[in-house]
């Protein structure tokens, strides 16, 4: 008897050799891809604090999202992508965390300290995502990952913090020079963010 289609996945299943999908289903719509990157994110974070010695690869990555490596390489092609887009999420949830610590604080002085304090509690509660994002060094052969100075993220965080030093300044009713506001907005956000 000549096996049909019909009947050959019945063989196979009979015989214990079925197929099962690898890979979850493809992200198709905005929303769905936006999540896939985002669980992306949140696998390699994880995978990075949990490693010893940070080394991590985009496979393996991939591999414990449910994902093909294909993939993951969509969204980040490098590793120094991915780790950059894992330092843009927790400098994200930081400034939103100074933000909301400060939201209710009217006096200037009070906002600049209890922002910098913000920061820094939050950094304290994030430890191992602050030493291994923070010290992360590229292999020599990976391509440069785009700096994070360029990302809207730092940005938001910047201008947060010019925002509590220009609001020091004009407590005392003092408009700072350009030059020396840009100085003292990087400091303090080399002070909060290592």
């Amino acid at each position: 008897m000549s096996d049909t289609q019909d009947e050959r996945p019945l063989r196979r299943r009979a015989a214990g050799r079925t197929r099962t999908r690898r890979y979850q289903v493809k992200a198709r719509s905005g929303e769905d891809q936006e999540q896939l990157r985002q669980r992306f994110i949140d696998v390699g974070r994880q995978l990075l604090n949990e490693s010893t010695d940070g080394q991590v690869s985009l496979r393996q990555i991939a591999r414990i999202a449910g994902y093909s490596p294909s993939a993951l390489y969509r969204y980040f092609p490098t590793k120094a992508a991915l780790v950059y887009a894992v330092r843009e999420e927790q400098l994200r949830l930081s400034t939103e965390f100074a933000q909301e610590e400060i939201a209710a604080v009217t006096d200037p002085l009070a906002r600049f300290c209890g922002g910098c304090e913000a920061m820094g509690a939050f950094w304290a509660g994030h430890k191992l995502d602050f030493m291994r994002l923070f010290s992360y060094r590229q292999p020599g052969s990976e391509p440069a990952g785009p700096s994070m100075s360029d990302s809207s993220i730092t940005a938001a965080a910047r201008i947060l913090k010019q925002e509590l030093v220009l609001d020091l300044f004009r407590a005392r009713g003092v408009q700072p020079a350009a030059d020396l506001l840009k100085q003292l907005t990087e400091r303090a956000m080399v002070a909060s963010h290592g």
